[in-house]
């Protein structure tokens, strides 16, 4: 009869799975913050050992709850469990891991749906369980907590989302960049990029895309008020919500120019001179050789730059992969014409581009506001002058002939 192994008939943790944790020993994933289900789950493994006291493995159940009652005091102790679970981590990293999926709680909030993942965490459909409202969970998994940087600019996306407050920015509306797992709520149920939306519908109206434009020139209009350079507009970080509202995100290496948000050292700790930050096809040639030195222009740059891709549906310089390439042709290489590659933009509009993609931050538009102006008044333009095509002029003609031939003969 082989030996009987109380920790994996009665706790189910295997041989190769030891020595275990005390987060396994109550069937937790570590790490759990919420002391009310460390206590629940202590209450529950003391239950079922205690009625096995009595039973022919009395002499188990009474060493397993005495290690259960070293756990509980260690778990439901702030100073200790903190001290506990730093050794956890350095000791044995894999064990810490939250694993993000449908069902986890994290405080108020169940996760539903993963809608996005990516290596700036990951975005989920969630849930108030006190409310009962549907939201968004952006998610930080502790794997990437643990990269300092990683970790330093999502609390900073926290910092600048939960105390941002317009209709064209992803705000926040609860938060917590101190815990595990770090995470912002925001209050609605879908966000599509517009990258993916144009992916999965193809190119938008001309009429539309403009519209696009105008809605996230409005948001960074508003950062650019607040002393926030975005640093990094592209198509991915514009997102399209449930009503059609155009929202800035990605706010992940915005800087915010007169500190007016952040601590005054933290942009530099972040960025410091002479580095490269943003996407190479949307990035003006200045940041391209100092990030830190971006300013509201270069965001009019970039968006210019997304116009562009919203438009055609490819980058202005289609230099496929070569990154060096890439940032020589935004330095050196002449602007396209929109109106040379998709018909129907009216060159008034053309105009707007090449001013908003100037080689020369100077010689570009100054702010959003004159950016929104400039392309309302070259859409006005068009409309303004319509084009009547040959065939109608030909229909014009001939009634106009057979109405002046009908006039002649009445005079006779």
């Amino acid at each position: 009869m082989p030996e009987f192994d109380p920790y994996f008939e009665w706790l189910d943790i295997p041989l190769n799975q030891r020595p275990i944790n005390y987060y396994k020993f109550l069937g937790l994933i570590p790490p759990v913050s919420d002391p009310a289900e460390i206590e629940a789950a202590c209450k529950s493994r003391r239950q079922q050992l205690q009625k096995e006291i009595l039973g022919i493995h009395g002499a188990e159940a009474r060493t397993l709850l005495n290690e259960l009652k070293i756990i509980s005091d260690t778990l439901l102790n702030p100073v200790r469990k903190e001290a506990y679970d730093q050794k956890l981590f350095k000791t044995n990293p894999a064990s810490m891991e939250v694993k993000l999926e449908p069902g986890y709680k994290i405080g108020p909030y169940e996760l539903l749906k993963l809608r996005e993942n990516s290596g700036a965490g990951s975005m989920w459909l969630a849930v108030n369980k006190l409310s009962g409202k549907k939201c968004l969970m952006k998610v930080l998994p502790q794997r990437l907590a643990q990269r300092s940087q990683i970790a330093k600019r999502f609390v900073r996306e926290i910092q600048f989302s939960s105390q941002l407050h317009h209709d064209n920015i992803v705000c926040a509306s609860d938060s917590d960049g101190q815990g595990d797992p770090l995470y912002y709520v925001i209050p609605c149920e879908a966000l599509t990029s517009l990258e993916t939306f144009v992916r999965q519908n193809g190119l938008p109206t001309v009429e539309k895309a403009l519209d696009y434009v105008c809605q996230a020139a409005q948001g960074l209009e508003y950062l650019h008020w607040k002393g926030i350079c975005h640093r990094n507009v592209r198509p991915d970080v514009l997102f399209l919500d449930e009503n059609n509202v155009v929202k800035v995100g990605g706010l992940l290496t915005a800087k915010a120019e007169n500190n007016l948000l952040l601590d005054g050292d933290f942009d530099e700790q972040l960025t410091q001179d002479g580095q490269m930050l943003g996407a190479a096809d949307y990035m003006a040639p200045e940041q391209a050789t100092n990030a830190s030195a971006a300013d509201a222009r270069c965001d009019v740059y970039s968006l210019g730059c997304t116009m562009f891709w919203l438009l055609t549906g490819r980058p202005v310089f289609n230099t496929k992969n070569n990154l060096a390439e890439k940032l020589m042709a935004h330095r050196k290489a002449p602007v396209p014409r929109l109106s040379q590659i998709r018909s129907g933009i009216p060159q008034a509009l053309d105009a707007v581009f090449q001013k908003m993609l100037a080689k020369n931050p100077d010689d570009r538009y100054k702010s959003m506001k004159e950016v929104i102006e400039a392309i309302q008044n070259a859409q006005k333009g068009a409309s303004g002058n319509v084009k009547i095509p040959g065939w109608l002029w030909a229909i014009i003609g001939i009634g106009i002939g057979a109405a002046i031939t009908a006039a002649a003969l009445l005079l006779r």
